[in-house]
């Protein structure tokens, strides 16, 4: 008898602003209850919400929801999580940062046949796809956009 291949990959769901961002589970390091921020950099975006302190760092905290919509201005509650990510390029000069996330992310097992694209392309350049997961509608970030937006604004 062979063996059957596990084709599933793990991933993290992140509730944002009436969607859902989908990420792999290799990604997040942690996910911790929001605290107050040390203040953001002058003059940064409002998508940049400010740092946390983390096991010894100023972790940068941005909104995806106002990094994707510059008329949003991101608001964080006591029930907000922020889901700690490892940056996938080290030579940006950070990391680690963190996702603002609405409630507490949960972690999922995808299939390959149940995801399906929406649409050939993207209706953003920095969402990398957008899909449907048993029949909710996720989004698939750009990271390599995202992690360029954040060294762009962030002190060197």
């Amino acid at each position: 008898m062979a063996a059957q291949l596990d084709t599933a990959i793990r991933a993290m769901a992140i509730a944002l602003d009436g969607k859902t961002l989908l990420l792999p589970s290799s990604m997040v390091a942690e996910v911790v209850l929001f605290s107050p921020l040390e203040p953001r950099l002058v003059n940064a975006p409002a998508w940049l919400m400010g740092f946390l302190p983390w096991r010894g760092m100023r972790l940068p905290v941005m909104s995806y929801d106002a990094f994707l919509n510059a008329d949003y201005s991101p608001v964080a509650s006591s029930g907000n999580r922020i889901v700690v990510i490892k940056t996938l390029d080290p030579t940006l000069g950070f990391d680690f940062y963190g996702l603002l996330s609405s409630r507490m992310p949960r972690l999922t097992s995808v299939e390959p046949e149940e995801i399906q694209a929406v649409a050939a392309e993207s209706s953003h350049p920095r969402i990398a796809a957008e899909a449907l997961l048993r029949d909710e509608r996720v989004l698939i970030p750009d990271i390599e956009a995202l992690e360029k937006g954040l060294w762009a604004v962030l002190p060197t």
